[in-house]
Formats: C-alpha cells, sequence, structure tokens
C-alpha cells in the first residue's frame, strides 16, 4: 500500500473513532448525509448537524460548553476587552485528531488551553492521559461555569483526572515548569498573543523543556512565522488551520540559548 494511501486510510480511521467516542455511533453514522451534500454545496445540514453534535457531546459528558459569547457579554475589563475575541467552543474533531497525531507521551506533558472558557478543550484534552490539564480563563463568569462543569464533569471516559481552571491574564499566566502542550483556539486578537508568546520566551529561557504549541489562529500566521524560538512540526491527520509548533528547539533538538 502506498504511503499517502495508507496515511489517508489511518485518518479516517481515527476520525470514525474519535467521533464515536465524542458523539456516539449513531451521530458519526449520520455524518455521511451532510458530509455528502455538502459537496453538492447543499451546506445547511452540515451546520445543524454541527450544533446537534454540539449538544450530544455536552450530554455525554454531563457539562455545558456550547453556545456562542461575543466580546461585549463578557465580563473583562478595560483595554482587555477591546482585545478580547467571542467565546465559543473547539471544534471537538479536529481537536481530537490534532492531540492525537501529536509527536509526544501524552502523560510526560501538562496541557494548559489560553482562553479555556466554558472548559470543552480541557475536557476533551483530560481524554488523553496529560499529567493535567489547566484551563487560562479571564472571564470569571467563564470561568466559575467551567468550575461547575469540572465539578458535573462524566469521568468514565477520563484519562486524566487533574482539571482546573484558572482565572487570570493570559499575558502574566505562570507556564509550568515542565513539558507542556500550549493550545490556542483564537482566544484574543494579535496585541495579547505578542505578550503570550514573550512569556513564553521567557519561561523557556528560565526553565529548559519542551514545549508544544497546538493552535488554530487564520491570520496569525505570518506572525507566528516572525518569531526566533517556534519551529514548525509535521504532524499528519492536523485539519486545514490547525499548526503545531515546537518553542525554543533549534533543528538540531538542542534548547535556544
Amino acid at each position: 500500500m502506498d504511503v499517502p494511501l495508507y496515511r489517508r486510510l489511518k485518518n479516517v480511521g481515527q476520525k470514525v473513532m474519535i467521533s464515536a467516542r465524542y458523539y456516539g455511533v449513531d451521530m458519526t453514522v449520520l455524518y455521511f448525509v451532510p458530509a455528502i451534500l455538502s459537496r453538492f454545496k447543499i451546506r445547511k445540514p452540515m451546520r445543524i448537524y454541527k450544533a446537534l453534535s454540539s449538544q450530544r457531546l455536552d450530554a455525554r459528558l454531563g457539562v455545558d460548553t456550547a453556545g456562542v459569547i461575543t466580546p461585549e457579554h463578557l465580563d473583562i475589563d478595560g483595554i482587555r476587552k477591546r482585545q478580547a475575541v467571542q467565546y465559543q467552543p473547539t471544534g471537538s474533531l479536529s481537536f481530537g485528531l490534532a492531540l492525537a497525531n501529536l509527536p509526544i507521551n501524552h502523560s510526560d506533558y501538562v496541557f494548559v488551553d489560553y482562553g479555556s472558557g466554558k472548559g470543552r478543550a480541557l475536557f476533551l484534552a483530560a481524554q488523553f492521559p496529560f499529567k493535567k490539564c489547566l484551563g487560562v480563563e479571564l472571564s470569571r463568569n467563564l470561568h466559575r461555569i467551567c468550575e461547575d462543569n469540572i465539578g458535573r464533569l462524566r469521568s468514565k471516559s477520563l484519562k486524566c483526572r487533574d482539571i482546573r481552571s484558572i482565572c487570570c491574564d493570559a499575558a502574566s499566566f505562570p507556564i509550568p515548569e515542565e513539558p507542556a502542550v500550549l493550545y490556542f483556539f483564537q482566544p484574543f486578537n494579535r496585541d495579547v498573543f505578542s505578550l503570550v508568546l514573550g512569556n513564553i520566551r521567557r519561561s523557556l529561557r528560565s526553565c529548559p523543556r519542551d514545549l508544544l504549541v497546538l493552535y488554530y489562529h487564520p491570520g496569525l500566521e505570518d506572525h507566528i512565522g516572525q518569531t526566533d524560538f517556534l519551529y514548525r512540526v509535521r504532524v499528519d491527520g492536523c485539519a486545514p488551520g490547525w499548526d503545531v509548533l515546537r518553542a525554543g528547539l533549534r533543528g538540531d533538538g538542542t534548547i535556544e540559548a
């Protein structure tokens, strides 16, 4: 079997397994109907399916993470309110595929979600055996919702039991001094992202270790490319718009001084 075909089949197999785990077998089978219709530019069934699958995921986990909250309805003050973007939950299937294909032993790493909102990415990441899953959220209301969700979370499928939400400014969040996956799903604008990248760089200099950056943030590719300590990592299975970078490692694998 040629390699490209093998990778495609592997990707399809992973999608089916992750979808069944998140949404159930019935929703996974049902996906193919709107997917086929989308190929004929009939897109409304796919929008309906995504809304239903989001509700199904919450129901299976026993939490409330669905919905969109615009910046004007977030309890954030001052300049950070102007720099905020709307809350919307992570795209579950694409996120699960990215985590499954990261070139790491998950149990050696901490997962950190910047702009964790109601906590969906934390609960999905906890289905992998990370050391712990930490959410960083500036909105006190979203932080409280996330904490309530953690208390209600059905733990049958979890492989990480240490899940926490931390209410603080992402730019000053003290990154754990151990290997970590730092996740960004369109959490804030370019100005805040620059401050966070500076914090990552300082943390790496202070405590050299392996840091991976997983992000979905169309429009910031040029910004990422201007850094001198982030290097793209090829990861099969990532959907378009998703990227994985290794922080602070040169091409030969040594830590930048």
